[in-house]
């Protein structure tokens, strides 16, 4: 007998479904260190890599991704396809992927049981079935093929635990491997079936410190399993020494080992006492231990503590604050799960949107979010805050660098929630009630935030708290009036003058700005929210040398999370020309007054540490040449869409003629039709626009505009000539709109319909738009297109 021999598996071809974490890492950490090629498979295409990259540093053998949802059919499918690509045979399938659900008897939801008998025992069916011809493809008599199959104690006896579907799962999962070992033994194929008992890793680590040796008390060889002892398990299975062993109505109870292995299994089974597979069962199992297992004891734990007639146990509470969004809150999961499928299959032309990266959206999501800090750093009025201090401090250190700026000159606040209460905030700071404010007219490309009112009623909060006056564009030109608004200045006097914008694509005359706003003895406000990451990289002007203050949201072009910034002006502001006196700004204690305690509480402070993260990527040479991109697919979509049919163009009415910066915004009046029809087609063959007023137009509800924006799908790695087809994507959406708003109208008329030419009896007539096969078939197209796009956070969305 040659021992060196007898358990190699060395050169074997593995797949570990649920490889990348928890038992299924210890197996495939295994099989690698002894010299296999293993194929990790698991829903965070992330983990994958991760786990893959981890091992392969280990080696002998190798670790391979291919990231799968088994819970559905379809990734099954896709995993047993790519895998054949890759491989003419496989010698071991180790079926580890899994799901629990713990809740109370009255309380446990049938979505419990789809969901976890389908990924618990259905799929390791079907992953079996799918892969059988791989299984197949070398076997023979002397050395068969193997599968293994990760069950659990839980299977074996009735759990202390509420995990009716996980344990009902398991126990089926036994049986099944027994009847694959019965049905594919002539195939030359083994099955069997690892019962895992409690073990040594991350989720048990809190566990086993605080009551392991009331576990290993329970446990005959007096000692916790460890990763050592799983994986050797599985490896005996897959070597020459297990290739005899085929499950007959006994387990393997892992951790169980005594003289043999079947000695082992009848210990799992019979001999020794069931353990709770879950850190949360662990701790309800060593709690009962530790009342002496009485009765009476089980009774005060499971007792502890109620809420309105609902008993609440350590495990019960335990299990509520482990589980993640999968398994505490599907609905929640699978809205989000659609979420990230349109992200990735839409082609999202919204310019104050954008994709943020990775390690922004970790941050977000961070325990950061768990600390209330009021005040600023320093001066807080909680404790603890010596981290959330550090991150402020940071945030607001990367900022100032990020603009080139003085902290001598500059001060900023990064506590702001978002761009309009950031606006509120700095002009309560530096005006009082009804002081005078002017801002770009909303119809004309300015923002709701600037003050925009009607004549019979002000829409937006700041015109009810200041007196506000609009200035425009030329509407010949499309451009602002400088002239208008230097006129208009003058006659108005404002105290403050708004240099900002939202669906105006060309560049602001900051110095021109500046120029009004002195004669006219106001300060300057630049709002930058849509361009700041444009700044940022240098490649459009910096509004900062001549304003006053500027303010920003950290989402648009800067891809940040979704907050705000508000920059002031420190030092000398003025010299009295009579006095020669300096006359100094007094903002700093004035903005930060207003945002706290003025108008916020806490800070959100996982938003300021995401946007410390976005402004160290803003300073980077990809984050400048990612910016230069940004206008360069700008100005190729405005080309398309604007030139002349004679000159290869669409021939649309560019708002201003072309673009200087991020967007682009066309008039469709000429075309017949408005933005909010040609909103509607667009999303329905998978396309992200919005509507925007233009010069001239009458309503905001019905207007003649279109405003799209390249940041998003520049991030996603759009070049110019994508942006070309995207404009004859468009240019197809705006025929599609004609044709059906001439239907529309005859169908509503026929039918009687009030109103029979709104916009409401156009969406009704169109609906979902199953029943156009022009929208089924550019939808299919866009789809099947912009899906082949990476996103920076999902590339398995």
């Amino acid at each position: 007998m040659n021992r060196s021999t007898l358990f190699d598996v060395t050169g074997k071809v593995v797949l570990v479904t649920g490889g990348a974490k928890g038992i299924g890492r210890m197996i495939s950490e295994g099989y690698v260190a002894n010299g296999a090629k293993v194929y990790i498979s698991s829903r965070d295409a992330k983990a994958c890599d991760k786990a893959c990259a981890e091992l392969n540093a280990l080696g002998p053998g190798s670790a391979h991704a291919i990231p799968a949802d088994f819970y559905k059919l379809e990734d099954c499918k896709r995993l047993a396809e790519e895998f054949r690509k890759r491989e003419d045979h496989l010698d071991i399938l180790v079926n580890n992927s899994g799901s629990n659900w713990g809740a109370s008897f009255d309380e446990y939801p049938d979505a419990a049981w789809t969901r976890v008998l389908t990924l618990n025992l259905h799929r390791v069916f079907t992953i079996t079935q799918l892969l059988t011809p791989s299984l197949e493809a070398k076997a023979g008599q002397d050395s068969p093929s193997r599968i293994i199959n990760i069950g659990s104690v839980d299977g074996l006896r009735v759990p202390s635990l509420e995990t009716f579907a996980y344990s009902s799962s398991k126990a089926g999962l036994h049986h099944l491997s027994r009847v694959l070992a019965n049905h594919l033994g002539k195939r030359h194929i083994t099955s069997n079936v690892i019962a895992c008992g409690p073990f040594e890793s991350k989720m048990m680590a809190q566990t086993l410190k605080d009551f392991g040796e009331s576990i290993k008390s329970g446990i005959p060889l007096g000692r916790i399993g460890s990763p050592e002892d799983v994986a050797g398990t599985c490896l005996f299975l897959s070597s020459r020494a297990g290739s005899y062993h085929q499950i007959r109505g006994t387990y393997i109870g892992l951790l169980r080992i005594a003289m043999s292995l079947k000695l082992a299994s009848r210990l799992g089974a019979v001999a020794s006492r069931p353990f709770p597979r879950t850190a949360s069962a662990s701790v309800a199992y060593a709690r009962r231990a530790q009342s002496s297992r009485s009765a009476e004891g089980q009774q005060k734990v499971q007792k502890s503590s109620e809420s309105e007639g609902l008993p609440l146990t350590s495990a019960t509470q335990l299990q509520l604050l482990t589980l993640d969004l999968e398994h505490g809150d599907p609905q929640v999961y699978d809205i989000l799960q659609k979420e990230k499928h349109r992200q990735k299959h839409f082609i999202n032309l919204i310019p104050s949107e954008n994709f943020t990266s990775q390690a922004v959206l970790d941050a977000l999501g961070s325990v950061m979010q768990n600390k209330y800090s009021e005040g600023y750093p320093g001066a807080r009025y909680y404790g603890g805050n010596e981290f959330i201090d550090q991150a402020e401090v940071l945030c607001q250190k990367r900022a100032l660098e990020t603009f080139g700026l003085d902290p001598a000159e500059w001060g900023v606040n990064v506590q702001p929630l978002s761009g309009s209460p950031a606006n509120l905030h700095a002009y309560s700071a530096v005006l009082n009630v009804h002081d005078r404010l002017m801002g770009l007219d909303l119809p004309h490309g300015g923002h709701l935030s600037h003050g925009y009112q009607t004549p019979t009623k002000k829409i937006s909060a700041i015109s009810k708290y200041f007196e506000t006056l609009p200035y425009r564009l030329n509407e010949e030109t499309g451009l602002i009036d400088y002239e208008k608004l230097e006129e208009l200045a003058m006659l108005y006097r404002p105290k403050l003058i708004v240099a900002g914008t939202s669906a105006y694509s060309r560049l602001l005359d900051y110095k021109r700005f500046r120029e009004i706003a002195d004669k006219a003895g106001a300060y300057l406000f630049s709002d930058m929210a849509h361009i700041s990451g444009l700044v940022a990289a240098g490649v459009i002007p910096s509004p900062f040398p001549f304003s006053d203050v500027v303010t920003t949201t950290t989402h648009k072009s800067l891809r940040g999370p979704r907050g705000a910034m508000i920059f002031y002006r420190k030092g000398v502001r003025k010299v009295d020309p009579k006095t020669k006196k300096e006359i100094m700004y007094d903002l700093e204690d004035k903005i930060n007054s207003s945002v706290f305690p003025g108008h916020q509480g806490g800070p959100h402070n996982h938003t300021i540490t995401a946007l410390a993260v976005a402004l160290k990527q803003a300073q980077t040479p990809e984050f400048k040449a990612y910016q230069e991109n940004v206008l360069v697919n700008a100005q190729a979509l405005a080309k398309r869409l604007g030139d002349s049919k004679d000159k290869g163009g669409l021939g649309y009415t560019i708002v201003s003629g072309g673009t200087d910066n991020h967007l682009v915004l066309i008039d469709l009046k000429p075309q017949g039709v408005d933005g909010a029809r040609v909103e509607r087609i667009l999303e329905l063959v998978g396309v992200a626009s919005n509507k925007n007023t233009v010069p001239g137009d009458k309503s905001a509800l019905k207007p003649g505009g279109l405003r799209m924006g390249t940041p998003a799908m520049t991030t996603r790695g759009f070049t110019p000539e994508d942006f070309s087809r995207v404009a004859d994507i468009v240019n197809r959406a705006v025929t599609i709109t004609q044709r059906l708003d001439k239907e529309a109208l005859a169908a509503q008329t026929e039918k009687g319909r009030k109103n029979p030419g709104s916009v409401k009896a156009f969406l009704e007539f169109v609906g979902e738009g199953d029943g156009q096969t022009e929208i089924v078939q550019l939808r299919s197209e866009v789809e099947e297109w912009v899906g082949t796009f990476a996103l920076p956070w999902d590339s398995t969305a």
